[in-house]
């Protein structure tokens, strides 16, 4: 093992040292562990090592790729104090496309992509404008948001398509101007960065270089923020709404569009906010994923338009193997998606930098399928955390940089590790110095809370708190209706003895399960695997197209004692392997009398803990999905 491990770290000296750093007790580092600690929560004996021999067996360091070996042909040139745009040819790139010898009539033309505004589902797809024609330095439209930009020739007497970029242009919106006529600079902004699938071990893992730089420049850091969901919306959705996604489930079968669920974006309009909202992925977007997406627009600058535009017009670029490993179109055109969706959020913040604004930018398309690829990232994304700083964007922002969980799938994940790392994502946070200044109980507050647990809801009440606190809501933050009832701001004291349940965090999910790995015999642990394939045959009889499943061997059993009102159970997590599918699923199986278990019942739902790509494409229900094999 140590000889792999050796093998993966010397390519990245920064990984190596901080491996060093971590298993000889720097400084940095320890703030992430409890061993020297007095305020251990009930929670406190679940930090484990991001550098466990399980979790670096399955590491391995991925270097970072420019992907494209030419520059694009075109760009945007915009002066935000004018708040004027204009398209730019580098004439001394054509070359690059053109060849003058067999080729003539070199022009470029620029589409304008919408969302269509009677469509049943508009975010479905776009409307494109006429082909303007253009030259460099052309003068771009107020209203000329998202583009398209082709140049062609002629060669052997037809037309080719030579080049086809996206660009995206954050210009002052007449509405947006006249509700932000009386803003006042003390209006502290707020923006929500997240990096999908990314566990708080997982991210000292990865980004060690990045992690650096956020404990040395004055960011406060999180070990306990637990998911309440098991993928992205039931997380992310809490944060945004407040609402659990089975309350808002409930809203969307009485047919009702995600529009009658109130955002946080809509708060912060109506305090007279500018507002961003952005994910680099199209089709697996938080509210696009098996779902319709919003009806109407409500946030300011909507980067899904552009994220269809890139999805539907432009390739995947030459990094083959980055796309295969990322699952999604990591680099589309001649740069990472992940840059364009940045590039935005940057524009948005250059316009609005002496207004009050805030976003919600989202990454997946790097982190999501594979356990190694973000650890390629770990440089880009601290060219762009150090860019929040040298833009003076920190000076006048609350910055919550976060995740919704950690590995749910892969290797990694059939290692007990991996069950508690999926519960527990990485969770900073940025205060200004000014915020600070004026509210140093707060500041207590936050530092007593960096190992306490807390949920999504609890963010979602933090973001309220901080509407409240600059007067954009008359409400105390706690008079908002919200799943959790019980749930509060991270500005104020988290009790030191709060457990899963006063989060709103439902057991399945609760990281603070103090499970032991048993070994037990084949005719337990049988009958355990069996009371949950009985349950998942029964939900796939509804659809003739999905194979009967059949065990195929125990991977493991874990048990823990628990004592409810009840009375005494006993917890089974469970990890086995089923055909034809060889799917490997976990669940828990609670057992009222023990070993007998002749009481039961599955606690949460069933996880699949591999991939199943195609096996399921006969079917379209999200959550069978992961358990049908189509015959």
């Amino acid at each position: 093992m140590f000889s792999n491990l050796k093998q993966h770290f010397s390519t990245c000296s920064f990984l190596k040292s901080a491996l060093v750093a971590y298993s000889a007790g720097n400084e940095n580092i320890n703030r992430s562990t409890f061993e020297d600690r007095t305020d251990k929560t009930s929670c406190s004996s679940f930090v484990l090592d991001p550098f466990a021999e399980e979790a670096m067996q399955e590491f391995e360091y991925i270097e970072y790729k420019p992907c494209s070996s030419i520059k694009p042909l075109t760009s945007i040139d915009q002066n935000f104090d004018t708040d004027t745009a204009k398209l730019v040819i580098h004439e001394d790139r054509i070359s690059q496309f053109f060849n003058n010898s067999t080729q003539s009539e070199f022009s470029c033309c620029y589409q304008t992509g919408s969302r269509p505004k009677n469509a049943t589902e508009p975010d479905a797809a776009n409307i494109y404008s006429n082909c303007t024609q253009f030259n460099t330095n052309h003068l771009l439209k107020p209203d000329e948001e998202f583009l398209l930009v082709k140049c062609s020739a002629i060669e052997n007497s037809e037309s080719k398509l030579l080049y086809i970029n996206g660009h995206s242009v954050v210009r002052m919106k007449e509405n947006v101007k006249k509700r932000m006529e009386n803003a006042t600079p003390d209006k502290v902004s707020v923006l929500l960065l997240g990096i999908d699938s990314m566990s708080r071990n997982h991210f000292i893992r990865v980004m060690p270089r990045s992690l650096d730089y956020l404990r040395k420049s004055g960011w406060f850091e999180y070990t306990f923020l637990n998911k309440v969901g098991e993928n992205t919306f039931p997380n992310l959705a809490p944060v945004m709404t407040g609402k659990s996604s089975g309350d808002i489930g409930k809203i969307r079968k009485e047919g009702k569009a995600f529009q009658v669920i109130r955002y946080l974006w809509e708060d912060f309009k109506d305090a007279g906010y500018a507002t961003i909202y952005g994910e680099d992925s199209f089709g697996a977007s938080t509210f696009r994923y098996f779902k319709s997406g919003f009806k109407e627009n409500s946030v300011d600058y909507y980067f899904q338009t552009f994220a269809a535009l890139l999805d539907k017009k432009l390739k995947a670029g030459e990094c083959d193997d980055i796309n295969r490993k990322s699952g999604f179109k990591a680099f589309v055109g001649y740069q990472y998606y992940l840059d364009y969706l940045y590039q935005y959020a940057f524009d948005f913040m250059r316009m609005f930098r002496d207004k009050p604004s805030f976003g919600l930018i989202w990454s997946i398309s790097f982190s999501h399928n594979d356990f190694n690829l973000p650890s390629s990232m770990d440089g880009k994304m601290l060219d762009y955390l150090k860019m929040l700083d040298s833009l003076k964007i920190l000076d006048n922002t609350i910055v919550i940089f976060f995740s919704d969980h950690g590995a749910r799938f892969g290797r990694f994940r059939r290692h007990f590790i991996g069950w508690v790392e999926e519960r527990l994502p990485f969770f900073f946070l940025w205060i200004p110095k000014k915020f600070q200044d004026s509210h140093p109980e707060i500041v207590e507050n936050l530092k007593k809370n960096e190992n306490r647990l807390f949920s999504p809801y609890d963010v979602h009440l933090t973001v309220k708190h901080i509407l409240q606190i600059v007067g954009g809501t008359e409400k105390n933050y706690k008079e908002w209706n919200v799943t959790c009832p019980n749930c509060q701001s991270i500005f104020e004291e988290i009790p030191i003895d709060r457990v899963c349940e006063d989060a709103g965090i439902r057991e399945e999910w609760c990281a603070c399960k103090n499970f032991e790995e048993v070994n037990l015999n084949s005719t337990i642990t049988e009958k355990f695997a069996n009371i949950v394939l009985e349950k998942l045959n029964k939900d796939l009889s509804d659809y003739p197209k999905c194979a009967n499943l059949t065990l195929d061997f125990i991977r493991s059993t874990h048990k823990v004692d628990l004592v409810k009102s009840s009375g005494k159970v006993t917890d089974f997590l469970i990890s086995f392997d089923v055909d034809p599918s060889k799917g490997i699923m976990q669940a828990t199986v609670r057992c009222m009398d023990g070993l007998t278990c002749s009481k039961h019942e599955i606690v949460g739902p069933v996880e699949r803990l591999n991939k199943y790509g195609s096996q399921s494409k006969c079917i379209e229900d999200a959550e069978q999905r992961k358990f049908c094999y189509c015959i």
